[in-house]
């Protein structure tokens, strides 16, 4: 009874070393038995070749075999004719029992839809600085606030002006003696009328120059008309839109230097636009672009007017500005919009994004060489679509790659592109 207590306790304590031991291998990472190409080197300057997992690249050994972990028939690494890398050979049935597929590398149009967000602001070539043309006095202030919309020819402000009242009594005077010497144009000799005529340009000089300095045609015609001058002269706006700063208030002393006010015409905005680094590369000055505003589900067309090509520290997001009508005044400055810039398509040379293997060592594919012969192949990466990756260097048109075999060398990324393939079905069930 007793030796059979004992033989029960030692088959209970080697299950559960069992257990443990494989609890601790099933919690092992992946990547902590990750091969390199150094480590296949070094196994390889001891023999003429290495066996290893096409699954569990861990697993070496100098003859063919299979491996304990998953039963699978070992592979052959083998140097390549220039003796430095070394590369897979796989049989066409365990390439068949793999799975492996392989893809040519072409040429191929490249466009991308590039969304980003944006911010609307004054398009400054629409803003106008309300100016003081004399020194004087704001004796009434028709400006409420800022926000309100103003029409062409609205007062604005209401000015006293010892300047201006003297420079009315100068064209009054002009006004008087041109009145009298038509009295006596009649009977005047030719060089009477020749002083006439100067006289006459002069007076329309004296006019043009009142009109720019914001005096306007009724004002000058009640001067003519009353033959005198107006003490307080209002000055009317030239051009609509909204009142975006305001500087003074009534009472104000004013001169040439003074901004009485800031006007902007909202019939034309900017679309202040935040350009991410993997989406510079796309676009360009002219691409044609559609706002979406918050309220609003009908896209607005637009288009990239300028790129700044000083990046914003430390996010390194670059910005760009494009120029939208908005004849219905709905944009406001300040308010956020979705914006779509559509990039102009390219053509590049392009492989499966599936094919591409990205580590700390670089970026790389496995080149198919012929015979079951795969040789990782350093490559340089362009711009990315959709399902389709740039390769700027390290492919020549018409080479093959594996487009899913990487675990021929690397498990993790071939875990990390299993991941990557279940994450929309699995977002499609959410």
């Amino acid at each position: 009874m007793q030796m059979q207590i004992k033989r029960i306790v030692l088959i209970v304590m080697m299950l559960a070393a069992v257990l443990v031991l494989g609890y601790f291998l099933g919690r092992m990472p992946w990547h902590a038995a990750r091969p390199s190409s150094t480590a296949l080197a070094q196994a390889a300057d001891k023999s003429e070749a290495v066996w290893v997992c096409p699954m569990h690249p861990e697993i070496m050994q100098d003859h063919p075999g299979v491996c304990p972990i998953c039963g699978m028939d070992l592979v052959q690494a083998q140097k390549n004719h220039a003796g430095h890398e070394h590369g897979i050979q796989v049989d066409a049935a365990t390439m068949q029992r793999l799975g492996v597929q392989l893809a040519t590398a072409h040429e191929e149009e490249l466009t991308r839809e590039v969304k980003t967000y944006g911010t609307v602001a004054l398009d400054q070539s629409k803003v106008r600085h309300v100016t003081a043309k004399f020194e004087g006095w704001i004796k009434k202030l028709h400006i409420a606030s800022v926000g309100q919309h103003i029409q062409a020819g609205q007062v604005l402000y209401e000015l006293y002006s010892p300047e201006l009242i003297q420079r009315q009594r100068e064209y009054l005077r002009l006004v008087e003696r041109k009145k009298q010497l038509q009295r006596l144009v009649a009977d005047s000799a030719s060089g009477d009328k020749e002083i006439m005529m100067s006289l006459a340009d002069e007076r329309s000089r004296a006019r043009e120059k009142l009109l720019y300095e914001d005096v306007d045609f009724e004002i000058l015609r009640e001067v003519e008309d009353r033959g005198r001058s107006v003490d307080v002269v209002p000055v009317r706006a030239a051009a609509s839109g909204v009142i975006t700063q305001i500087n003074v208030r009534e009472g104000s002393f004013v001169n040439g230097m003074t901004t009485i006010a800031t006007l902007a015409d909202l019939s034309q905005v900017w679309v202040e636009v935040a350009i991410y680094p993997d989406q510079l590369p796309w676009l360009k000055a002219g691409d044609d672009a559609s706002v979406v505003a918050a309220d609003s589900a009908e896209p607005i067309a637009a288009r990239l007017q300028q790129i700044n090509p000083v990046a914003e520290m430390p996010q390194r997001i670059a910005s760009g500005r494009l120029v939208i009508a908005n004849p219905q005044r709905n944009l406001l400055p300040g308010s956020y919009v979705d914006v779509t810039m559509h990039a102009q398509p390219r053509q590049a040379l392009v492989v499966p994004r599936s094919a591409v293997m990205r580590s700390g060592r670089g970026d790389y594919v496995m080149l198919y060489l012929g015979d079951g012969h795969f040789l990782p192949s350093e490559v340089g990466l362009g711009l990315e679509s959709g399902e389709w990756m740039e390769i700027t260097d390290g492919l020549q048109p018409g080479a093959q790659v594996a487009s899913n075999g990487q675990f021929l060398i690397d498990a993790a990324a071939s875990l990390e592109s299993a991941r990557r393939r279940m994450r929309p079905a699995h977002a499609e069930l959410h």
